[in-house]
């Protein structure tokens, strides 16, 4: 279980503690994450991923991602990649990692759009370009408009949570992409547009659940 926890979080993350592993399971390059890799040199411990360091993986994961890229759009992706290895495991113990990691990463999204700064990031209207599907682009359009109105709705779900910024993040977000819409001529592509107009972003009702995970 150890092992599939650290080969699952590398994948999730794109990230490793052992600079002598370049690469996760499939392939994909990973990052080091040196802060967390030396605490554990330190303490004698595993030179591996585990469920007891989720937070500070994402944190030095998301901080350390590419300046040219947003918080959120790394975060999202990992959301993603996790939701899509769940879908795959049959194990109770496999099925509640998973589900934390989906939990948290949907989580630090939401961060990565109210508050930028906890990721040492200054990023501006990041919300805007995912909601457009500009920066989403590793699946097929179809399979990436079902994971965005996924993504959204659990985002919803959590407004309860904070509703001074969560409700006010989404609906900002909206009125910018109005106003590039109506700055477009005929001759633009105006579609992904259209499709964010039909994403719903009301607070939910007190009845309506939380919930971080897709059900598709």
């Amino acid at each position: 279980m150890d092992e599939w926890v650290s080969s699952t979080l590398a994948h999730v993350f794109y990230a490793t503690v052992d600079p002598a592993s370049q690469t996760d399971s499939h392939g994909h390059p990973l990052r080091l994450l040196p802060d967390l890799s030396s605490e554990l040199i330190i303490a004698g411990e595993p030179l591996r991923l585990t469920m007891a360091h989720l937070d500070q993986i994402i944190m030095e994961a998301a901080s350390t991602y590419s300046r040219h890229k947003t918080a959120l759009e790394y975060l999202y992706r990992c959301w993603k990649r996790a939701l899509r290895m769940a879908k795959h495991v049959r194990t109770t113990a496999k099925k509640n990692a998973l589900d934390e990691i989906i939990r948290l990463s949907h989580a630090n999204c939401l961060f990565a759009c109210t508050m930028p700064e906890l990721f040492g990031r200054a990023d501006q209207d990041p919300l805007v370009p995912l909601l457009l599907g500009e920066i989403d682009k590793e699946d097929d359009a179809a399979r990436n408009e079902r994971m965005l109105f996924d993504f959204v709705d659990a985002a919803v779900r959590k407004f309860n949570e904070d509703p001074d910024i969560y409700p006010a993040v989404f609906a900002e977000a909206m009125v910018v992409v109005s106003e590039r819409l109506s700055a477009l001529s005929t001759l633009d592509d105006v579609q992904p547009y259209m499709r964010v107009s039909d994403l719903d972003v009301a607070p939910p009702t007190p009845s309506q659940p939380a919930s971080a995970n897709s059900p598709s």
